[in-house]
């Protein structure tokens, strides 16, 4: 069973958070224990000032927890497929032929938006990775 984990984007501190708490009142409304304040403050989601991200499930190959608005590169193979003419080494014929996407939540499943395709799968294959590589949040440039 996937771990169910979130973490919000500050707007007003420009960084992340991994909220400890959150409430859910009559099923509807949800509420987040703010964890930069030591009363106890809670803030009604979604608002203007955090953005919640959930948790993938997944892990990136150096360990990294993957979750939505995640910039990710990523190699979907089964197979190794470099040729024995190519001069590169390995891990540069690899990223050579990877993709740069972001991950996006879209219709009960995670996916990644790679220019204008979403691709409902962020598995890759026994001979890929996926790799964290930033954020849409402090990473602007690269969405």
């Amino acid at each position: 069973m996937r771990e169910i984990k979130f973490r919000a984007w500050d707007l007003d501190n420009s960084k992340f958070s991994h909220p400890s708490q959150f409430i859910v009142i009559d099923g509807i409304s949800v509420f987040m224990l703010d964890p930069h304040t030591v009363d106890n403050k809670y803030y009604r989601l979604p608002n203007k000032r955090f953005i919640i991200n959930q948790f993938t499930g997944l892990k990136d190959k150096n360990g990294v927890e993957i979750y939505e608005g995640d910039i990710v590169r990523i190699l979907y193979t089964d197979w190794p497929s470099k040729s024995e003419s190519d001069k590169r080494n390995l891990e540069e014929y690899l990223i050579s032929i990877s993709k740069i996407g972001i991950i996006e939540y879209e219709t009960c499943e995670f996916g990644i938006r790679i220019s204008e395709d979403y691709l409902n799968s962020i598995h890759c294959g026994t001979h890929g990775f996926i790799e964290v590589i930033g954020n849409i949040y402090q990473n602007t440039e690269s969405c």
